[in-house]
């Protein structure tokens, strides 16, 4: 298991940590390191970087915001190495999301984390500005004899076991109550989680409820769409207990192309504690299939900040039937001049007339649907 932390000591790593429990399973969080924070046995392995990909990991806050205690870990999403690439003296991860994960005691989760063979946890030292140790390392270590090894695969499994992993929003929670109470994300206006995406159905329960079906993103975390259907993309924010909504505080969906409509108000307030916040889109139709996003961001109009949280990636199919029947009907009219001549000429025999205008029909009408497949203006 890899074992990635990150910390507050700059602003765009602690919002990573938000980043990271926001995002909805199976989609990417990229994340980068500079190299001297891996662990020797991780760097040593980045030359062949495609081994890598596929194996666990756990993604990890690291608490340095109190120089008098030791750091102090706490678990926040599993995830699986979807990609590793390597640059100069940096490298970046693509992370495919999984479940939530918790420490119900993150103190006593980091001592025995520190006890473990290879987990090089950061701790602080006289005379240095940042803790030393590694933010990607990994536990049960694969070096040393096979009695150790399996010691060592003992210990882990033996704290792994402690972790508690779920999708449930209720776990999300706990996690959130544990990060808000830490110096980092006190001050955090809200805590957000990106609940699904619902196509909306024609039909009515007898309740009044809206007939919905949730998507699942596939293998690539790309929700895939039928165009001039509604869909409904759910929010839920929550802040920690007795903290009050920041003022002018909004959540906020926008869209990577201009097919895509919102039908509802994409630009929320963060008006109370907790909330579900529902945004509508419906995407248009485009001549070929579309690949394209939804971004989602958090703004203060008082403190003129915006942050763009994530992007979610979206892919538009085509309505095949309904590019042909527009192809057909702005092709046909072009074949009217050459039957309309053929019909007229005298000198050509009955079949010879129908031959020709079928072959006229046929062109224009497979001109008008290639040129429909590809109006570059529609897109």
């Amino acid at each position: 298991m890899f074992i990635l932390l990150t910390s507050g000591a700059r602003e765009r790593y602690r919002q990573d940590v938000l980043r990271a429990i926001a995002q909805p399973k199976n989609t990417i969080l990229q994340f980068p390191y500079e190299r001297y924070l891996l662990s020797p046995a991780i760097a040593g392995r980045l030359a062949n970087a495609s081994q890598l990909v596929g194996l666990s990991c756990l993604f990890t806050y690291l608490d340095r915001s109190d120089r008098n205690k030791p750091p102090e870990l706490i678990p926040c999403r599993m995830a699986t190495l979807a990609a590793v690439i390597p640059h100069g003296h940096t490298v970046s991860l693509q992370l495919e999301l999984g479940e939530y994960a918790r420490a119900a005691d993150p103190t006593k989760f980091t001592d025995e984390m520190r006890k473990m063979p290879g987990a090089t946890v950061p701790d602080w030292v006289e005379g240095r500005p940042h803790p030393k140790g590694h933010f990607w390392f990994e536990v049960p270590r694969r070096d040393g004899s096979s009695q150790e090894q399996n010691e060592a695969q003992a210990l882990w499994k033996k704290l792994e076991e402690t972790l508690e992993r779920s999708d449930d929003l209720g776990l999300w929670e706990k996690i959130v109550h544990q990060l808000a109470s830490r110096t980092d994300f006190m001050k955090e206006p809200y805590f957000f989680s990106f609940r699904g995406m619902h196509q909306l159905g024609r039909y009515r329960l007898p309740s009044g409820a809206l007939v919905t079906h949730e998507l699942r993103p596939d293998h690539n975390g790309c929700y895939q769409v039928m165009p001039d259907v509604e869909y409904e993309v759910q929010l839920y924010h929550l802040l920690p207990k007795d903290a009050n909504p920041a003022p002018d505080t909004f959540l906020e969906v926008g869209s990577g192309s201009n097919l895509v409509e919102f039908t509802t108000n994409p630009k929320l307030p963060i008006d109370s504690g907790y909330d579900l916040k529902r945004i509508r889109f419906r995407p248009g139709s485009p001549t070929r299939t579309l690949n394209t996003f939804l971004s989602v961001f958090g703004s203060s109009e008082r403190a003129g900040t915006v942050v763009q949280w994530f992007d979610i990636p979206l892919g538009v199919s085509v309505k095949w039937w309904k590019n042909i029947i527009i192809g057909l009907l702005v092709g046909l009219p072009l074949a009217m001049p050459m039957i309309l001549s053929t019909w007229l000429n005298d000198k050509l025999t009955v079949d010879m007339q129908c031959i020709v205008s079928a072959v006229a029909l046929a062109a224009a009408g497979t001109t008008g649907v290639l040129a429909a497949f590809n109006f570059s203006k529609l897109q």
